[in-house]
């Protein structure tokens, strides 16, 4: 039997170690067998919290062969599981990317221009499936999900979960173990996520895990035994206000921070974004935008999810993301959004992400800077003006107007006194 790659995630964003290039390509949490694999080579990730459900969208692409993919999360409940579509993380992308807008062109005198996740779901209590046959695991619940297998299930403690998961074709890292029987302790089970044998998929749907409470919490300690030294971490928490991470420092980029270079026509957004990055042993979450979005930009007409039914056929999901984003937020035509991003060393994986609501006000993602450098105007002085070299040709004009004004008036009292 073909066994499953085990990707232990907490279906956070891990995204490339350098962090000016957010769509850039990485590894987070992922664990392969020698030789030919699986291979994650991205992941996106959305979290909604509200005071009565909790919402988890994530997508991995991945290289290599279906058959190898496997994936983890930690849960205390059992959960509502459904599929998402590629347009909702287009639309977070687009509606949240930081815009830069610089001054304008200034136009010099007498030159030319110059370019210059809790509860339980509906149901009262898990109920157990498979205990009997797997000594130690209760199973939950079990169905196919769109192109997955979706397992939800607790242990007893990490060896009986590992046997289980041998068992079952997934092969477990010995160094996520500790952090398996550290879950386990605190009372966590676990949703395991496999493709459907034989079933072509060549892109991973997205992923919608969702359950009744507000859980503001992420497993980072999942994701620590497959990353390398680094690992960025992208997360869009939707919400009713902004949030931060409660346990590690935090971070944004106010508009005073950046200058423009006429020279480079671009501002330094991406160096003051990295050195952000790096304070605080680089355990600091940077704050990228926060901002309410109406909910019908984001969830709007989005494609239905599938599911199958008992009879092996597929049908359309009766949750969608709208449907189920309108159970967390009902009524409201606004949703507040919060862009967040970290590029955390090794060393700070050894605690979950927690969440809390900021008492800062809105981040717009639209960035005005008004410091300027390298200005094309000679004589100027930086981010201002001298003898003419206003920012609009309306100003120079003006200027020149006075200048001129000035000495016909001189030239006229002249005359007189002659």
């Amino acid at each position: 039997m073909l066994k499953k790659t085990l990707l232990v995630s907490l279906a956070i964003a891990a995204l490339a170690g350098v962090a000016t290039e957010r769509d850039a390509r990485a590894c987070g949490g992922c664990f392969v067998p020698p030789g030919p694999s699986t291979q994650v080579t991205a992941h996106r990730m959305a979290f909604a919290i509200s005071a009565t459900r909790t919402i988890l969208w994530d997508q991995i692409q991945y290289t290599g062969s279906p058959e190898e993919f496997g994936w983890v999360l930690p849960i205390r409940g059992k959960v509502d599981v459904g599929v998402s579509s590629d347009q909702l993380f287009q639309r977070l992308e687009g509606e949240t990317t930081v815009q830069i807008v610089g001054p304008p062109q200034p136009v010099c005198p007498r030159s030319s221009n110059r370019g210059l996740f809790a509860s339980s779901d509906d149901e009262s209590a898990p109920t157990s499936a498979g205990s009997a046959a797997d000594s130690g695991v209760s199973v939950w619940d079990q169905k196919v999900v769109g192109p997955y297998e979706a397992t939800q299930l607790s242990a007893t403690d990490g060896t009986a979960l590992t046997t289980w998961l041998t068992d079952h074709a997934y092969v477990l890292p010995p160094a996520v173990a500790p952090v398996i029987d550290q879950y386990i302790k605190e009372g966590f089970g676990f949703l395991v996520v496999k493709l459907v044998p034989q079933r072509e998929v060549t892109k991973m749907e997205p992923i919608r895990i969702s359950f009744e409470g507000s859980s503001p919490s992420l497993p980072l300690r999942m994701i620590a035994a497959g990353t390398g030294a680094k690992v960025g971490l992208k997360l869009f928490v939707l919400g009713d206000g902004r949030w931060e991470a409660k346990n590690f420092p935090n971070a944004q980029i106010a508009n005073d921070d950046l200058t423009w270079d006429f020279a480079a026509m671009g501002s330094n957004y991406n160096p003051v974004f990295i050195g952000k990055l790096g304070e605080n042993g680089g355990r600091t979450w940077v704050t990228e935008m926060s901002d309410e979005i109406p909910r019908a930009r984001l969830f709007a007409g989005l494609p239905a999810g599938t599911t199958e039914n008992d009879a092996g056929a597929t049908v359309f999901a009766k949750d969608t993301d709208e449907t189920d984003i309108e159970r967390a937020f009902p009524g409201k035509a606004n949703v507040h959004v919060t862009r967040l991003f970290a590029e955390l060393p090794q060393s700070a994986l050894g605690q979950d992400l927690e969440l809390q609501a900021s008492t800062l006000g809105k981040l717009s993602r639209t960035r005005n800077v008004t410091k300027t450098t390298n200005h094309p105007c000679p004589g100027s002085s930086e981010g201002g003006s001298v003898f003419g070299c206003n920012a609009t040709g309306s100003g120079s004009s003006l200027t020149w107007f006075v200048v001129i004004g000035s000495a016909l008036a001189m030239s006229v009292a002249a005359r007189r006194r002659r």
